[in-house]
């Protein structure tokens, strides 16, 4: 009897942690795009806010999100490198210690990973099976290295706009 009240504490336990954790979202394995476009534009509108928490990006000679990265973006078959973008900016940018708090109160990064999973499933047929890093964000691992101290993460979080615009404009395009 012990045993079976003990089992069900633990299923209710962890019942309750599933449905009411915030930030455990789970996503049906088709295409959600209205889904996709509604976190999509609410995470612009809040790196809208998050950017004017940081200094002002001085450094006009490199661009980090280049036009050729974002071609590579836009192509249909690149799934892996949508997704290590992503993966990229939240891993190197946002959960940085300097930046971490901030993104956390703006649920930039929780956002972030919401619409990683979301394209996931979004034309995954079509998407290439190779793992191989492409130029242009090989480029965009260098630059980040080539910058010092905090400016690559001002840096970063100054073009985080572009990202998210990308993201956009890959949703209206291509799905």
């Amino acid at each position: 009897m012990k045993f079976c009240n003990s089992l069900l504490s633990m299923v209710y336990l962890t019942s309750l942690y599933v449905f009411t954790c915030e930030t455990k979202i789970f996503h049906p394995k088709h295409c959600q795009r209205a889904q996709l476009e509604k976190n999509t534009e609410d995470l612009y509108n809040k790196t809208v806010s998050f950017k004017r928490l940081f200094p002002k990006d001085n450094i006009t000679d490199i661009q980090l999100l280049t036009k050729q990265l974002k071609e590579d973006f836009m192509a249909q078959k690149n799934c892996n490198l949508r997704n290590n973008l992503l993966s990229f900016y939240i891993n190197t940018f946002l959960e940085n210690t300097l930046v971490k708090e901030k993104a956390k109160k703006f649920k930039i990064i929780d956002k972030l990973m919401v619409i990683q999973d979301l394209l996931l499933h979004c034309k995954k047929s079509h998407c290439d099976q190779k793992e191989t890093e492409s130029k242009s964000f090989r480029e965009l691992k260098k630059k980040t290295c080539q910058i010092h101290g905090k400016r690559v993460l001002w840096k970063a979080i100054s073009e985080m706009d572009i990202l998210v615009e990308w993201i956009q404009e890959y949703i209206e395009e291509m799905l």
